[in-house]
């Protein structure tokens, strides 16, 4: 049962941010991410 922190949770504040990194290139993490557009939201 989940205590708190969920297992991904657990093992990004365990991992290096590099390695997190490399493996976002390696597998395509960001290929359909699209950026955020701020100005076009605001009224």
């Amino acid at each position: 049962m989940n205590q708190g922190q969920t297992l991904f949770a657990q093992v990004m504040a365990h991992a290096p941010h590099r390695e997190i990194q490399r493996c976002v290139q390696r597998y395509g993490g960001d290929s359909r991410v699209r950026p955020a557009r701020v100005l076009g939201s605001v009224p």
